[in-house]
């Protein structure tokens, strides 16, 4: 079988992804069940001090405790689209999936499959799948926030605990195709950052990051421009984050599909 062509063949494609998803459930569960209990543990003590601190509030006031929003603030809106952002980063860096150690690389490398076709699934796994597991991840959480606060942990707020519905706190009261043009923007750059490092592109990535950003401001202030001006681009010019985002994907496919890159760090160890 020629898989040293960028030719896409969907037989193949599917062949490579059950291998990959065989070969790598536990570890996916594992990463899985890891945010699962992160969010878990940081959402039940922010939740309890905020029941705890609107059922005093209410009582001073001498008011109904639905006056207030015990289940759908801004904070626990905002606590959501952090960790689902924070989710995305952090697929994002696993583009180049699986290839951390020599052995990986070569392992990966002599899969009959094109360059091609390991890049899309690499795609796949960190825009979609992953994605929709995060949302998994989350309504879990709601299921086992839901029912602590409501039947298991006695609060003076108890009776009034709702369940929430995730999508809607993760897209309420922003724009939502330029928060949708974020997260593409985000996850490119780390999907670039996954195929320069394999090993620890997370942290090599957030470094670059820094030191990019860092430049962009001196730079500003050595020429007298509002260090402003860098941040109102970028998060008000829609265009500019996904042209940003293209470029990044293209980048990304350019250096993993490259053949004497791929030949170059199997060297490495």
């Amino acid at each position: 079988m020629n898989t040293s062509n960028d030719i896409f063949s969907l037989p193949r494609f599917v062949a490579f992804a059950k291998k990959e998803f065989t070969e790598q459930r536990r570890q996916l569960l594992l990463q899985l069940g890891t945010l699962l209990g992160a969010i878990t543990f940081t959402g039940l003590a922010m939740c309890y001090g905020i029941y705890e601190s609107e059922w005093a509030r209410a009582a001073t006031l001498q008011c109904d405790p639905m006056a207030f929003s015990l289940t759908n603030g801004v904070l626990e809106r905002n606590w959501v689209r952090l960790w689902f952002v924070a989710a995305v980063v952090l697929y994002g860096s696993l583009a180049a999936w699986n290839m951390d150690n020599k052995a990986k690389r070569i392992a990966r490398i002599m899969s009959p499959a094109s360059q091609q076709e390991k890049f899309i699934f690499g795609a796949l796994l960190v825009t979609v799948i992953m994605p929709l597991l995060t949302f998994l991840t989350l309504e879990v959480y709601e299921t086992i926030r839901y029912i602590t606060f409501r039947y298991v942990v006695d609060t003076p707020c108890s009776d009034y605990v709702q369940f929430m519905n995730i999508p809607a706190m993760i897209v309420n009261d922003v724009k939502i195709g330029g928060f949708l043009l974020g997260l593409f923007c985000f996850n490119s750059i780390f999907v670039l950052g996954s195929c320069i490092w394999h090993n620890k592109a997370l942290f090599k990535t957030l470094i670059a990051i820094l030191a990019v950003y860092f430049v962009l401001m001196s730079s500003a202030v050595l020429v007298g421009v509002s260090s402003n001006f860098f941040i109102k681009v970028t998060t008000s010019v829609d265009i500019v984050t996904g042209t940003i985002g293209v470029i990044n994907w293209i980048l990304a496919y350019y250096i993993f599909t490259r053949a004497e890159v791929v030949g170059r760090v199997i060297n490495k160890k």
